[in-house]
């Protein structure tokens, strides 16, 4: 046991000596902070210019017509000449010619805008849906359709998600939340384990190209060296992630109150939001974002199943995978090399990380919940799961399978890192390996 410390303590200082190491554990909190940031900086530096457009209505029917913004200004010509306007376009001083076809009516392509720069999407927006309601307006009354009528019975539908848990009690269910969560540790665990593997295979095969390795097991068995390396790296990623939890909520709390916008605003701004000046409806108000709802979604995910089950399942698939990978690091060498035993390898996670859209949009479907159980795949498919709500005997059953699994993975690879370790200038074949498993 002292020994395999003793390794695990030579590959863990080796590593975090390292000037990588220390640059990503300083880069790395920056580059979170700022992702959790940016968001609300660009929606604070939405372009502030004033856009006067010039409106060239040739049927006559949108003057005055179209609201305006704080931004967006339209001045209307007083004929339809478009060559002349567009001729005198550039000592004009417009923005844009917005340009009205009198096929409008009837066609959805007879609408135009002019500009020598790139008119952004919130001003094509604002004016394709402003022609929108006027033509569906127009159309309405030369039907003997009574406009206000049709705004009277259009109901749009905000479906509120409530789940019933064991004991019958109610939570308000945000998917969007739970969707990114589950996202983001599906993709982190994926990184994780195939970045942390070919540490630990990479580590095995500049040992035994420097024939250090012969000097190394002349005093420790080669399934102590193995364990140490495997164990050494995970401290090494822990660490990692540990000063990027603590240095990125360190950052976030020190910068967001500078930059973030006053709460008091925010909910004033959902409740009156404004288009061209008039308030919006109250169905459409209902499709922003509910803040309410965000929280109490967070308040009913179960944050400490959530982290034990991150470390576990992180810690099962980083061994599982390890071992695998200093066997292959063992069998070779050189890194070209490893090529042919890597891909059968990594078909597992790469499926796993192919399936993760389909398990946040339907984490109990069949696939989705063998794929959680099965130990190759559990890591990442159990851990996107999770946020949902997984029951305590499917999570046991999964913990239960990967350990098994590691377990045995790990002895076979044992067998192959304690033969292949010390072959030098000849590639190993299927059935060698399966000769030095059965030993």
């Amino acid at each position: 046991m002292s020994k395999i410390l003793t390794i695990i303590e030579r590959e863990y200082t080796t590593r975090v000596k390292q000037k990588s190491f220390i640059i990503m554990s300083l880069l790395g909190p920056i580059l979170f902070a700022a992702i959790m940031i940016a968001p609300t900086l660009l929606m604070q530096m939405d372009d502030t210019e004033v856009k006067i457009v010039q409106v060239v209505d040739s049927t006559h029917v949108f003057v005055n017509q179209l609201p305006e913004t704080e931004y967006i200004k339209f001045v209307y010509a007083p004929d339809a000449d478009l060559q002349r306007y567009k001729s005198e376009f550039k000592e004009s001083g417009f923005y844009a010619i917005l340009y009205i076809s009198h096929n409008v009516v009837n066609s959805g392509n007879a609408v135009y805008l002019y500009s020598d720069k790139n008119p952004s999407l919130d001003l094509r927006a604002h004016i394709s849906n402003n022609i929108e309601k006027r033509l569906e307006t127009e159309k309405l009354r030369a039907c003997g359709v009574d406009p206000a009528i049709i705004s009277a019975v259009k109901t749009n539908i905000n479906i509120n998600t409530i789940k019933i848990t064991d004991d019958g009690h109610e939570e308000t269910d945000n998917l969007t939340l739970k969707m990114i969560l589950s996202m983001i540790m599906g993709i982190v665990i994926y990184m994780t384990i195939f970045m942390s593997g070919n540490q630990v295979m990479r580590g095995v095969i500049e040992e035994k190209t420097n024939r250090i390795i012969e000097v190394i097991v002349s005093s420790v068995k080669p399934m102590q060296l193995m364990m140490g390396k495997i164990l050494g790296v995970s401290l090494v990623t822990l660490t990692q992630y540990a000063l990027w939890i603590v240095l990125t909520i360190g950052l976030y709390t020190a910068i967001a109150p500078l930059l973030m916008p006053d709460t008091a605003q925010i909910e004033q701004t959902t409740q009156l939001m404004t288009v061209g000046g008039s308030q919006v409806s109250q169905s459409e108000a209902a499709q922003n974002i509910d803040a309410q709802s965000i929280f109490s979604t967070f308040s009913s995910i179960n944050f400490p199943v959530i982290l034990l089950s991150f470390l576990f399942f992180f810690l099962g698939g980083y061994f599982l995978y390890s071992a695998m990978f200093a066997a292959i690091g063992a069998m070779v060498d050189n890194e070209t090399d490893t090529q042919q035993f890597m891909l059968p390898i990594s078909l597992p996670l790469i499926l796993a990380l192919i399936v993760l859209t389909s398990t946040m949009t339907n984490p109990d479907s069949t696939l989705n919940f063998w794929l959680s159980i099965i130990p190759f795949t559990s890591p990442i498919i159990m851990l996107a799961r999770i946020p949902y709500g997984v029951p305590y005997s499917e999570l046991f059953l999964s913990a239960f399978l990967l350990i098994i699994t590691f377990i045995t993975i790990t002895w076979m690879a044992g067998k192959i890192y304690r033969t292949g370790i010390l072959m030098y200038g000849k590639k190993a074949t299927m059935k060698e390996i399966w000769r030095w498993i059965k030993k």
